[in-house]
């Protein structure tokens, strides 16, 4: 099909845009969980600090026989290792997460009936690792997953 690579061009384009435009990065500090007896007018360092980092809303285009069939909407959040930059790592982040979810989406896995949100999570925990190092990602929250269907008029 020649216009396969036009398609999914023409999705990962509406991707990108439909989820900069919606979504929302929020970067908050969460403090570590400090020792039990820390010494005497000690503080916390900035290498003492996790970071969450809150992708927002990703929307995904689902396509179906070259048309848009839904769309669906994940709201994700990344717990971080202490000394990691958020700034630095929210574009890659972001990627990888579009990335994956567009592929979920290709593959059938965000289909009523057979979506797995524990299988999904541990895909998206697998991809952040991969792409900013397994060291760096602590944990991955999948807070919301929902679809939309377009209805064939």
């Amino acid at each position: 099909m020649a216009s396969s690579p036009r398609l999914f061009l023409a999705a990962v384009a509406s991707s990108a845009v439909l989820g900069f435009a919606l979504g929302r990065v929020v970067v908050q500090p969460v403090p570590a969980t400090p020792p039990a007896d820390p010494p005497p007018g000690a503080a916390l360092g900035s290498k003492d600090i996790e970071m969450l980092a809150d992708l927002g809303q990703i929307i995904v285009p689902i396509w179906r026989e070259g048309r848009i069939a839904g769309y669906v909407a994940a709201a994700i959040s990344l717990r971080l290792a202490p000394g990691s930059a958020p700034s630095e790592l929210m574009p890659i982040l972001h990627d990888r997460m579009l990335a994956t979810l567009i592929d979920a989406g290709a593959e059938g896995r965000l289909d009523p009936g057979t979506a797995d949100p524990a299988a999904l999570s541990a895909a998206l925990l697998e991809a952040a690792r991969d792409a900013i190092g397994p060291d760096r990602v602590r944990s991955l929250d999948l807070s919301k997953l929902v679809r939309q269907e377009n209805r064939a008029t």
